[in-house]
């Protein structure tokens, strides 16, 4: 049995350290002595985690029955200068989400008092709260009107082995509003500081990885406050930083004095009225951002995040016999864009419905081309949704949902695939290829997101010559329904 520091509770009470509500009266008797096992010297855990002590108390007056309570202070303090405790418990075991910033001097009292004679007494431990482990898969959810973040932990290996749920809840004290839509991530948005940005349709919220606060939400981003909060995306390629709000596209580049502040909303045409589409490429050479606006059906090129105005993209020059060589114009095509990513971007014509063009591009912005792939009515294609294109190196092939099946589309000759069929009531919400080569956390996956009732899954399936295996590697489960997952180191 090891003794931790005690006193009796009256000095509790002189030193301010009492718990949020009177215990009672208390008879105290100088020779009682509770005894407590299970509880350390000290402490040290990582924020985010849950700190869990299972302590047995006794009493030399006998059978005890306890009244307990937890609490955390700041045990960096001078004079009378004494720091408010808060109480984190009122039951003997503790089962806490460490929801206090990474430091070394909290101070942690657990209270019990014996209701049978009165006597209380007090235990203190230093607990050191150090920076969580950011890494991890994170899962951007929502309940149909608010949205939270799950993290799957991955200390050792690409598999998780622990999860933390509702971390943006648990250490910013409310949900973020709105559906779940996009997750982005960066390691310079600000100097000194890794941020995940977390997006839905209602709202944006910039969350160190480190602590899991928020610092700044959509209004913030900007140097005056939008009227209407709508995100679509927020991306970067290298310094240049855009962010599509209501689909009016803004800018800032993190290499001009600005705090991250986004500037108001780029031109186009001459003042022209747009509404960019929440899709957009980008030239994987040039790291430069393509993006199509659907009121104009034209494209525009980002560039230099400072300028003020969108650069129109210019169609490849007609051959030697005048015939384009193109076959869809860059500029005012007449479609709405249904999906873009990589080389390829889906549209739909908008004076008829039912023609549906799946386009290869050639980027350029003074050479831009399309080959077009009308898409039948037949193909499973035609309905697709959820859409989700192989990244640069793996197969030529797009993923897509059909109802309750996971279909694949070669793009070189066609072929439509029957990938995955859906168990009896499960509704696929997203999918999406992500990879990495990183050599500890190397992955290579398509994420398949579904949900059941109040729950959902995302299954991570690995490929064989642009087929899923038949079974996932692993599968990520929690409450809600999937807009985003992100994988950080």
């Amino acid at each position: 049995m090891k003794k931790i520091y005690t006193i009796a509770w009256a000095a509790v009470a002189l030193l301010a350290l009492s718990c949020s509500k009177d215990l009672g009266n208390y008879d105290f008797k100088p020779k009682e002595v509770i005894s407590v096992e299970g509880l350390q010297k000290a402490y040290s855990i990582p924020a985010a985690e849950r700190l869990m002590i299972d302590p047995s108390l006794s009493s030399s007056e006998g059978n005890g029955n306890f009244e307990c309570f937890w609490g955390i202070y700041d045990g960096n303090y001078h004079g009378l200068n004494i720091p408010k405790m808060d109480t984190i418990s009122k039951t003997q075991n503790l089962d806490y989400l460490v929801t206090q910033r990474p430091y070394d001097e909290w101070k942690l009292v657990f209270c019990a008092k014996n209701k049978q004679t009165g006597f209380a007494q007090y235990w203190q431990m230093p607990l050191k709260v150090t920076t969580p482990s950011a890494g991890g898969w994170y899962v951007l959810k929502d309940d149909g009107s608010q949205s939270d973040i799950d993290l799957f932990k991955t200390p050792t290996s690409i598999i998780p082995a622990s999860k933390l749920e509702n971390i943006y809840s648990s250490y910013n004290g409310k949900k973020l509003e709105g559906k779940a839509s996009f997750l982005a991530y960066s390691t310079d948005y600000l100097t000194g500081t890794k941020t995940l940005f977390a997006g839905t349709d209602k709202d944006l919220s910039a969350l160190s990885i480190y602590t899991f606060k928020e610092f700044r939400n959509l209004g913030g981003l900007f140097f005056e406050a939008p009227s209407v909060k709508a995100p679509g995306f927020l991306m970067n390629t290298g310094p240049n930083y855009f962010l599509l709000n209501n689909g009016q596209l803004h800018g800032f580049s993190a290499q001009i004095l600005g705090g991250g502040l986004f500037s108001a909303r780029k031109l186009i045409d001459n003042n022209a009225p747009y509404k960019m589409s929440k899709y957009f490429t980008v030239d994987d050479y040039l790291k430069v951002p393509y993006f199509f606006d659907d009121m104009n059906s034209s494209f525009f090129i980002g560039g230099d995040a400072t300028e003020t105005a969108l650069t129109a993209v210019t169609d490849i020059e007609k051959d030697k016999n005048g015939k384009p060589q193109t076959a869809m114009s860059a500029k005012n095509n007449n479609k709405k864009l249904l999906f873009m990513d990589g080389l390829y971007a889906y549209f739909q014509d908008k004076t008829d419905a039912n023609l549906k063009i799946l386009s290869n591009l050639t980027l350029s912005s003074s050479s831009f081309q399309m080959v077009n792939d009308t898409v039948k009515a037949t193909d499973k294609f035609f309905n697709a949704s959820n859409i989700a294109i192989l990244q640069a190196g793996d197969e030529n092939m797009v993923y897509f949902a059909n109802g309750n099946e996971v279909w694949s589309r070669n793009l070189s000759n066609k072929q439509e695939t029957r990938q995955f069929i859906l168990p009896a009531g499960e509704e696929i919400t997203f999918i999406k290829h992500r990879k990495s080569e990183d050599e500890q956390y190397a992955y290579n996956y398509v994420m398949i997101g579904t949900k059941v009732g109040g729950n959902y899954k995302v299954r991570m399936f690995e490929k064989s010559s642009g087929d899923l295996k038949p079974s996932p590697r692993f599968i990520l489960e929690g409450t809600g329904s999937v807009g985003d997952v992100y994988f950080v180191k």
